[in-house]
């Protein structure tokens, strides 16, 4: 039963999970200060880099474009 149900969840996470994942998201920090060390680098609120939740990014930002990770 439980080969079955993990069966089942890891089909439907193939069929749900977005195609194109990136590692960058651009996304905006309204609340920050232009100053904010977290900013330094981008030039604005707007920027991008590898996300992930941290105090800092609370949650996934709602529209982000889709853009491949460069390689560097």
């Amino acid at each position: 039963m439980l080969t079955t149900l993990a069966l089942a969840a890891a089909v439907t996470a193939v069929r749900l999970w977005p195609r194109e994942d990136p590692a960058e998201l651009e996304h905006v920090h309204a609340e920050l200060a232009p100053d904010h060390p977290h900013l330094a680098d981008a030039g604005g609120r707007s920027h991008r880099h590898d996300f992930h939740i941290d105090a800092l990014h609370r949650q996934w930002p709602a529209q982000a474009p889709v853009r491949e990770k460069s390689a560097a």
